[in-house]
């Protein structure tokens, strides 16, 4: 969850994100869009011999941080949260496998699909459908505020069961396309 922070944070409120005046205030407001995000995951450049065991090696990272990114998609009970930021301000997230791609999400087309899964658990059981269609329809205007692209939406189809949430911890080199930043820097 570190990395979904970080990438939140960012989001939000630009490169400047910093809290230096302690009152909360991040560097841009109005937050910040990315055309494509692209997390490029590489072998050392280094003796073979000083590489991690085989469990840990870069293509087995890749294919672990797609299966994490899935969770995200689903805007379920436990990830609307980081989800919701990621489908409003990230046009496409690809990951890369020294620098060959390996998976890409184009969020305008899974946004499009995506349907009510229990999202957004901070609100009443009776009042998360509402909040689900609202926030949608929000996600699809911001993109489109913020030049990404968009899909008309599919409409909601009710309830899904509640998927489990998982933690981990990566690191990576990422690499952002600006799509805009949409406010001037505050001081």
């Amino acid at each position: 969850m570190a990395f979904w922070n970080l990438l939140q944070c960012f989001l939000m409120g630009g490169p400047l994100a910093r809290d230096t005046k302690g009152d909360g205030h991040v560097g841009i407001s109005g937050g910040v869009s990315v055309k494509s995000l692209v997390i490029d995951i590489r072998t050392p450049d280094v003796p073979k011999e000083l590489i991690a065991p085989e469990r840990t090696n870069p293509k087995k990272l890749a294919a672990f941080l797609a299966g994490e990114l899935e969770p995200l998609w689903d805007m379920s009970y436990h990830s609307a949260l980081y989800g919701a930021i990621v489908y409003k301000r990230v046009g496409s997230i690809k990951i890369t496998l020294d620098g060959h791609p390996f998976r890409e999400y184009d969020l305008a087309e899974r946004l499009a699909n995506v349907q009510f899964n229990n999202s957004f658990g901070q609100h009443l059981r009776k009042d998360r459908l509402e909040v689900f269609e609202a926030w949608k329809e929000k996600a699809c205007k911001m993109r489109e505020e913020f030049g990404l692209r968009t899909i008309p939406p599919v409409e909601s189809k009710g309830s899904k069961e509640v998927a489990l949430p998982v933690e981990y911890y990566v690191s990576l080199r990422i690499s952002l396309q600006f799509c805009r930043v949409h406010k001037t820097i505050t001081s």
